[in-house]
């Protein structure tokens, strides 16, 4: 952090009323994007201008929590996505499977009929579910 309160043996009352306004505006803003620490705010003692912050703060509550609201949606949405990748992936794994099975066991077209007709579902659940993951990755972009 940039911003450190600091502490001066000797400093006159409107140096260091200055000082610690200074960095209660470094440390509101700091707030905002969770980079404050405990020792930051250790050595101040001036309640009146503290007492201001908190009111700040209280008046951005509704910021806070739409952006605590907004972060948790993006968390399942990212979830919901990594689900899905998986679910690709596993199908490509059993597409594979199935590809190895018609190789090695199937005799004949008509042994080949499920399991072909099981890769087709496959492919067409995956087309779905890429469809799905584009148009999440390009929603980012905008």
């Amino acid at each position: 952090m940039n911003t450190k309160i600091k502490k001066e043996e000797v400093m006159t009352n409107i140096n260091e009323s200055q000082q610690k306004e200074k960095n209660i505006d470094c440390l509101l803003s700091e707030i905002k994007t969770f980079e404050i620490l405990d020792s930051d705010v250790e050595n101040i003692f001036n309640s009146i201008y503290l007492k201001d912050c908190v009111e700040r703060l209280e008046g951005d509550e509704y910021h806070i929590e739409q952006s605590i609201r907004t972060i948790k949606e993006r968390i399942n949405d990212i979830e919901h996505i990594s689900q899905i990748e998986e679910v690709v992936k596993n199908n490509l794994s059993e597409i594979d499977d199935l590809y190895r099975f018609i190789e090695n066991v199937c005799d004949t077209e008509e042994d080949e009929e499920e399991p072909l007709s099981k890769i087709e579902e496959l492919l067409e659940e995956n087309e779905q579910l890429n469809d799905e993951i584009t148009e999440f990755y390009e929603n980012l972009k905008n």
